[in-house]
């Protein structure tokens, strides 16, 4: 029984349905997402974290934009929420990986980018640049249940204080959520990524280079989200 799962998607249709209606007709998701509650959008970006990994790999998430525009909120979420959950720390690492390849790419939104070095280079998608189906088969098997969306809603609880009150079944004892130590107070790491990148761009040695993602650059001709197995979970 989707007990955990059915709870995040309460929240995501609470948002959509706001969405959809006549007066937010045109308006940015995020310009209506940021009227709800912190809960409701932690439900929302992992929500659409795991329909689209679900449905098309780490990749399609990459080239729907949703890095691009909530990788930085997702990688919050998680270093404030749990500082124990090996599946959260997995996610937490290829999250630093993309970014850094993000900061060194120049990519644009849909995560292509093209060698400012050469000037005939083709697109390239920063999503090659890590083993996108190694985390994908890795998350189809470990996050592919309602124990992970009751460690969801255990994040969720940690950061908003949102209220996810334990579930009793017929003749058994009540559910509670895990117990997830919150990360401690420490720097971001994502937050280390961009400082060693603004310092290497300043001239400072042993730092990494940046360069700013660039949201207008244009998506290669042609380029394809890669299609994957199946889709569960929470939708859009």
């Amino acid at each position: 029984m989707d007990v955990y799962r059915n709870k995040i998607q309460a929240l995501m249709d609470e948002f959509y349905e706001a969405w959809q209606k006549d007066e937010n007709h045109g308006k940015d998701k995020w310009d209506v997402l940021g009227n709800f509650s912190e809960a409701h959008q932690m439900a929302v970006i992992f929500g659409n974290f795991n329909y689209q990994v679900e449905n098309g790999g780490i990749h399609q998430w990459i080239y729907n934009g949703y890095f691009n525009d909530y990788s930085e909120k997702l990688t919050d979420y998680l270093e404030r929420g749990t500082g124990s959950d090996e599946r959260c720390e997995k996610i937490l690492q290829i999250l630093y990986k993309l970014d850094q390849c993000a900061q060194e790419t120049n990519c644009g939104r849909d995560g292509h980018y093209v060698d400012p070095d050469d000037e005939d280079s083709e697109w390239q998608f920063i999503g090659d640049m890590i083993d996108c189906d190694g985390f994908d088969t890795w998350y189809y098997a470990q996050c592919d249940g309602d124990d992970w969306w009751k460690t969801v809603c255990g994040v969720i609880e940690n950061v908003t204080g949102h209220d996810f009150s334990p579930v009793q079944q017929a003749g058994e004892n009540e559910s509670t959520l895990p117990t997830l130590a919150p990360s401690a107070d420490k720097p971001s790491v994502l937050e280390e990524i961009r400082n060693n990148a603004k310092a290497a761009k300043n001239g400072t040695p042993n730092a990494e280079k940046e360069k700013t993602a660039d949201k207008d650059a244009p998506t290669a001709e042609g380029a394809k989200p890669k299609t994957t197995k199946k889709k569960s979970g929470p939708e859009h």
